[in-house]
């Protein structure tokens, strides 16, 4: 009976998940695997990162500020753990969006696009989603190849 790739992993701990790449092989993240890659990369600038790792790392820490956000409106304190949360996101959310325009061969001061009004936005975004270049570039190896 199958039940999914997802649900042919078997974890042991936690250390298993964090260390995935290594028993399952470049490339075989699940969802969660790829939000930790970024945390664990938090200080790498240089490189390059696939899309999937962009947009899952946005995905779950969005996901995870929401729950804190939740949370802290339930149980009545001041959104501090959120505003902690998000100061422990600040690097990595950095360094993942600099390797993602890396990938998609601009370099990483187009983030400071982001700061004019409206149009910063949507033009980040569109480069986000746009696929990197099929070939080794100068900011590193084609990390699909990889």
């Amino acid at each position: 009976m199958n039940h999914g790739i997802i649900w042919s992993y078997k974890w042991n701990s936690f250390r298993d998940i964090l260390n995935q790449d290594k028993i399952h092989g470049k490339g075989s993240y699940l969802l969660m695997g790829w939000f930790l890659k970024a945390i664990k990369n938090y200080a790498g600038f240089a490189g390059r990162s696939r899309r999937m790792e962009y947009w899952m790392f946005i995905l779950f820490s969005s996901i995870f500020t929401f729950i804190i956000s939740v949370l802290e409106a339930l149980i009545g304190i001041p959104s501090l753990l959120s505003f902690l949360f998000t100061l422990f996101l600040l690097v990595p959310s950095l360094s993942v969006a600099v390797r993602r325009l890396h990938d998609t061969g601009r370099t990483g001061w187009w983030n400071l696009i982001g700061f004019v009004p409206l149009i910063g936005i949507i033009v980040l975004t569109v480069f986000m989603c746009l696929d990197g270049e099929e070939h080794d570039n100068e900011y590193g190896r084609n990390p699909k190849t990889s």
